[in-house]
């Protein structure tokens, strides 16, 4: 199983800000980017493009909020980020 590579995180770093939450943070600050196999980090990071790409359209007016694409990229997000936020909590 191999691991996150340094331009995976680099990506991941940059995109980050999509999942910004002005009262519990950034949820991808809550896990060990580290411990990501490459699989994972691969879906995180086409969650985290998916939303971009949903954001974009947002902003020029079309409604996203219950489509597919907002939908699928919001699990590839938050499925991801919670299987490794519970093998943190394990750990711990």
């Amino acid at each position: 199983m191999k691991l996150i590579t340094h331009k995976q995180k680099e990506l991941i770093a940059k995109l980050k800000s999509l999942c910004d939450n002005k009262e519990s943070g950034n949820p991808i600050d809550n896990v060990n980017l580290d411990s990501f196999t490459i699989a994972d980090a691969s879906t995180l990071i086409k969650g985290l493009l998916g939303l971009q790409k949903c954001n974009k359209l947002a902003f020029r007016g079309v409604v996203v909020s219950n489509s597919y694409a907002f939908e699928s990229a919001l699990d590839d997000v938050y499925d991801t980020l919670e299987k490794y936020h519970k093998a943190l909590m394990r750990i711990l």
